[in-house]
């Protein structure tokens, strides 16, 4: 007669609204949980390819560096410049450091 009143058994007692909101609020909690998982592992891969790119454009700006600095040398300038026509100083050359 127990069983009758509340619904039968198992089922009756997963019907208890007490108890049906309970399951609800866990079960949220779980795919909330699940979710943020997922969403860390996109986040981690995502950081990974951007340190890649990172390491990637920290190598060009130290090539294209190399490449300023050799062509901001006097010899470089002087060189240019001879080849443009102009006649080199007698006055010795000043280096500007920054």
């Amino acid at each position: 007669m127990d069983n009758e009143r509340t619904g039968g058994g198992r089922l009756g007692l997963l019907l208890r609204p007490r108890i049906f909101l309970y399951l609800v609020v866990i079960t949220g909690l779980l795919l909330l949980y699940i979710n943020n998982i997922l969403r860390i592992n996109d986040l981690s891969g995502e950081s990974e390819s951007l340190k890649e790119k990172i390491a990637v454009q920290q190598s060009i700006n130290a090539s294209l560096l190399l490449q300023l600095q050799e062509l901001e040398s006097i010899q470089s300038i002087g060189g240019k410049a001879e080849e443009a026509g102009l006649l080199q100083s007698v006055l010795p050359a000043i280096y500007i450091t920054y």
